[in-house]
């Protein structure tokens, strides 16, 4: 019994957390919507598999709905989900005195000064990789974590991880970060739970079956997007187009410069050559597998990606594809067939009269750029400071420093396999003002801790 004992303390103030998380949602009068959205809601309802995703996230949206009752209850749970993962964070890894008040302060703080509301007010699966990036980092480092909250982490883990195809790289390769920087830097400060760690590295390879079709059918069309703006498809066809007449050789002149159109565009390649994604794989695969191990493109390779990924740590504007979806476009249609009653409320929204594109936001995004620029100068300057360092250091230390590492690797497989844009970049960035909250934490109980000593110190004398 004791097992499935529930906090209810911490489920209230996750409550209260959730609702504050969705204040961009309640300006905007409706759940903020995607193109990815109008897939996602079908899936869920015909329960076919994409072509292009997994389907898993369409189960959530019909599950969370309440089967189409309304899109309002899916934004909810997956903010209380990051809000609940928010709150564990502040009780296990700071020394507040009343966790539950600075958790409120906290995510006020996120909700207003960073993009995290749009994220987790949006109806698609970004949010979910800072669920799973925060579930394993707790599973692993946090020795506080009760049974009942390490088996539901276990479990929104699973979920998280199946939710798009990316986390499926993302959370092995923070797995096994974790498990070098600790073997080889850290062998007697930091404490880690590896039977969970091999549980975790179990459920990531269980994500690759439920998404086989999907990454089978495109896994090699992505990255063919991504060497087609990086110029290297391009540089292998004038090389090798003679001895090999591939289908793209007749077309390799109208090779869109850019992986959006590459992938969407009716007239790219992609869409005018093949009837469907998994016609192509024979080809492409060859085309992949050929540039990788040739070191001339291998090289071109290893270069654009370390640059792309450094561009894509600077992009993470709110607002990257959100414009209007209203009559005539495949979401407004599939909103009034699965979700009716929410059709006008859906119609009136701001995005849909036009009001949440990254030109109307410029503002706000000016408000979050600066906002990170200057978290990341204080913490570069903390981060000097001897006495902080002494303060926080064994799991609580790698706690932060994986979440930077985290920042970075989904940097480095969006930009590397699939495109820059700031949509990748905003899933994550909101995370650097909370490792200062985190910081500040510490510095607030370094202040208590001198007072108490002072205090001591004049009674005693």
């Amino acid at each position: 019994m004791n097992l499935i004992k529930i906090d209810y303390k911490a489920l209230f103030f996750s409550i209260i957390g959730a609702l504050i998380l969705l204040g961009f949602a309640f300006y905007n009068g409706y759940p903020i919507v995607y193109s990815d959205t109008s897939t996602y809601i079908d899936s869920g309802f015909s329960l076919q598999p994409p072509a292009d995703r997994p389907i898993t996230y369409g189960i959530f949206i019909r599950i969370m709905s309440l089967n189409g009752t309304s899109l309002w209850s899916v934004v909810f749970f997956q903010s209380l989900i990051i809000s609940f993962l928010i709150l564990l964070t502040i009780k296990d890894f700071t020394q507040f005195k009343k966790p539950n008040v600075y958790f409120l302060f906290v995510v006020a703080f996120l909700s207003t000064l960073t993009v995290i509301p749009f994220i987790s007010g949006q109806i698609i699966t970004d949010i979910f990789l800072a669920i799973g990036i925060l579930c394993i980092l707790h599973l692993t480092l946090n020795t506080k974590l009760k049974k009942f909250n390490s088996i539901l982490l276990f479990i929104i883990f699973f979920i998280a991880n199946a939710m798009h195809m990316s986390h499926l790289m993302i959370h092995f390769l923070l797995l096994i970060c974790i498990l070098s920087i600790k073997r080889i830097f850290l062998k007697d400060t930091v404490t880690l739970k590896f039977i969970n760690i091999w549980v975790l590295f179990v459920l990531t390879f269980l994500g690759i079956f439920l998404m086989g079709s999907s990454l089978a059918k495109s896994k090699h069309v992505f990255f063919m997007g991504r060497m087609a703006e990086n110029g290297i498809l391009k540089e292998f066809l004038n090389d090798n187009c003679e001895s090999n007449r591939y289908k793209l050789c007749e077309c390799i002149d109208s090779i869109p410069t850019n992986t959006t159109d590459f992938l969407w565009d009716k007239n790219s390649p992609l869409n005018t050559k093949y009837d469907k994604w998994g016609d192509t794989q024979a080809e492409f695969g060859e085309i992949i597998r050929l540039t990788i191990f040739k070191p001339k493109y291998l090289a071109h390779h290893i270069f654009e990606a370390i640059k792309n990924t450094f561009k894509q740590l600077l992009v993470f504007n709110a607002g990257d594809g959100t414009g209007s979806f209203v009559e005539e476009t495949l979401l407004y249609e599939r909103i009034q067939k699965y979700f009716k009653f929410e059709s006008i409320e859906y119609s009136i929204s701001k995005q849909n009269r036009g009001l949440l594109t990254s030109e109307n936001l410029k503002s706000v995004n000016a408000r979050y750029c600066l906002v990170i620029i200057f978290c990341v100068l204080i913490i570069l300057l903390v981060s000097c400071s001897t006495k902080l360092k002494n303060q926080i250091k064994g799991n609580k230390a790698f706690f932060i420093y994986m979440l930077l590492i985290a920042i970075f690797i989904n940097s480095l497989i969006n930009a590397s396999l699939v495109l820059v844009t700031d949509r990748f970049g905003a899933k994550l960035i909101w995370l650097v003002p909370f490792i200062l909250l985190l910081v500040v934490s510490e510095i607030d109980f370094m202040i208590r801790q001198n007072l108490d000593f002072q205090k001591n110190h004049e009674l005693g004398s």
